[in-house]
């Protein structure tokens, strides 16, 4: 009998304590709820914002490994190694877009379209100096550098370094701009343009390389990337209701703050 006392007793207090728990959740339903209410929101948009993103990231993966699988596939051992040596020496100037975006995204987060189409023309302009005088070296230094960093024999790879150093710059500005429709909330626009620029990839590749070998493959890349550039660029209106970056009237400015940051430490 006291054991039955003691449980009963022990049971009405775990009631007591959940009605008072349940009475003090209840009477913070108006502070907490609409928190609730906010997250659900917030991650339902997050959910559709990622839905639309994750076809052209899927496509930015296909692009990206398209021509690893095209020398394996398409050409000689020799070619493969040439091919090899000057798309690893081309992507020093992916270090460009890499910097800007990991900033220009983050930033334009949340800015109004204007605010972000003022950001992403400055940073585009800028990204297209520092690329352009990346170009500019290896356009220029091509030959020497093959030799310095590999051989001699390397010598040969001297224009695929070359188209492929102008792949890399456009690649570059392209990868600035498009942050533009990732910021306004048009992420679905970026999967068209890497599928359109994939498609001319793969229709220039297979149009050049029996000619032209390893450098119609290089060429096959240049004529995507651009492509897809061209698409960001008349995909503004027609998206974002907005005209495309200015870019060639922001270079002089950019240039010039581009040299202040650069004397004054402060880039």
């Amino acid at each position: 009998r006291r054991r039955h006392t003691r449980y009963w007793r022990d049971w009405s207090s775990d009631v007591c304590s959940s009605d008072l728990l349940f009475l003090a959740v209840w009477r913070t339903r108006p502070r907490v709820w609409p928190e609730a209410d906010h997250l659900r929101a917030t991650v339902s948009a997050l959910g559709s914002f990622a839905a639309r993103a994750w076809p052209s990231d899927a496509l930015a993966i296909v692009a990206t490994q398209l021509d690893k699988v095209v020398t394996l596939v398409l050409l000689s051992p020799r070619d493969i190694g040439l091919f090899t040596v000057a798309f690893s020496l081309s992507r020093i100037i992916s270090m460009v877009p890499n910097a800007a975006v990991s900033v220009v995204f983050p930033k334009t987060a949340g800015q109004s379209a204007e605010q972000t189409m003022a950001t992403v023309t400055r940073t585009a302009a800028v990204t297209l100096v520092v690329a352009a005088a990346f170009i500019g070296l290896l356009w220029t230094m091509a030959a020497p550098l093959l030799s310095f960093l590999y051989s001699s024999r390397f010598g040969e790879a001297q224009w695929l370094l070359r188209w492929l150093a102008l792949e890399a710059g456009i690649g570059a500005v392209h990868a600035v701009v498009s942050q533009a429709y990732l910021s306004l909330n048009r992420p679905g626009s970026l999967g068209l343009q890497q599928l359109g620029g994939l498609a001319v990839s793969l229709l220039f590749i297979f149009l050049l390389k029996p000619a032209l070998g390893s450098t119609g493959l290089a060429l096959g890349l240049l004529a995507g990337t651009l492509a897809r550039l061209l698409l960001a660029f008349a995909m503004f209106r027609a998206t974002l209701g907005m005209p495309a970056p200015a870019l060639l009237a922001a270079v002089s400015p950019s240039w010039r703050l581009l040299l202040e940051r650069l004397r004054g430490g402060t880039l």
